[in-house]
């Protein structure tokens, strides 16, 4: 008899899991986890976890899963929050404010000079 498991993959607040993996048991060898990535706005995707709760990743997308784990798993998207944009304004002089802006776009951040010259 073959027995055959179930990765069931939960965005955990987001959306876009991947579909449901099926492998059947064998004493050695892997699979792969999906490649596709989650998504969810204001976060950045870090992997997957076997606990809903979990602050850090234990698996990561594409990552090779032994045929050996004989059961069924969920794995849930584990999320870091993007920070939130600030600006800073410095005044150089009576006539000049440099301001700073750090914005997040997409999770990557962005550092924003530009300098006033005021009349």
């Amino acid at each position: 008899r073959v027995n055959t498991y179930t990765i069931t993959y939960n965005a955990n607040g987001g959306s876009g899991a991947p579909a449901a993996q099926s492998y059947t048991y064998a004493t050695s060898g892997t699979i792969n986890l999906s490649s596709t990535k989650p998504t969810r706005a204001g976060y950045t995707f870090q992997g997957w976890s076997q606990s809903s709760s979990a602050s850090s990743a234990s698996y990561q997308p594409g990552q090779a899963w032994k045929r050996s784990n004989a059961s069924n798993y969920t794995l849930y998207a584990v999320w870091k929050t993007v920070p939130a944009s600030t600006t800073t304004n410095m005044y150089l002089s009576k006539q000049s404010i440099l301001t700073l802006a750090e914005m997040n776009v997409l999770g990557a951040v962005i550092l924003v000079v530009i300098e006033y010259t005021l009349d």
